[in-house]
């Protein structure tokens, strides 16, 4: 068993690796706003060596990770700015979660206080909440997973200036090879 999860780690850390994320559009939210958010998770990820596949939502049950966008609901929570405001990853302690949700309200409301579109900001929300999906709870001073944006960080997505931090990223490969070791010995028992 060791020997196979070497393997696997070795093929992962050696030709990039790539996570498959259902995304539902709960709201009807426009294409327009959907290609470009995918876009900017994507910029946010290509420098970690993670190549995104997205699915639609009638894949929620098999993708390991899966993203909700509300056009109409409001978080429970309140902050100015806040990262908790825009977007809410269910995580399940140190080792991340499955599910995250999505406020577009809120998202419109910094992109307009910061004049950015809507799917630039909902894209790098988007990377924030995998990021939790795949790391657990916490926030960094730097990159993606700071708490707050403001000016600064909105500048820094125009300029894709603004990614995971070097430890950030290290964590999230070894996390993805992880969870793909366990899913590869998941499927040789059932095979047996």
């Amino acid at each position: 068993m060791l020997l196979m999860m070497t393997v696997v780690f070795m093929k992962l850390f050696t030709s990039g690796q790539r996570i498959d994320v259902a995304l539902c559009n709960q709201d009807g939210l426009s294409e327009s706003v959907m290609s470009t958010a995918k876009a900017e998770t994507e910029v946010v990820f290509r420098p970690v060596q993670v190549q995104i596949v997205w699915h639609g939502c009638e894949n929620s049950l098999t993708s390991p990770f899966v993203i909700r966008l509300w056009k109409d609901r409001v978080p429970r929570t309140v902050g100015p700015a806040s990262l908790d405001v825009m977007g809410k990853a269910f995580v399940a302690g140190p080792n991340g979660g499955t599910v995250a949700d999505i406020y577009l309200p809120a998202i419109r409301a910094t992109a307009e206080q910061h004049a950015a579109e809507p799917g630039e900001v909902m894209g790098l929300v988007i990377a924030h909440e995998l990021g939790h999906l795949l790391l657990g709870p916490g926030h960094t001073p730097d990159g993606v997973m700071q708490a707050v944006w403001g000016q600064k960080q909105i500048d820094a997505v125009r300029q894709r200036r603004l990614h995971f931090n070097k430890e950030g990223a290290e964590r999230i490969r070894l996390a993805i090879g992880v969870r793909a070791a366990a899913r590869t010995t998941d499927d040789d028992r059932e095979e047996h």
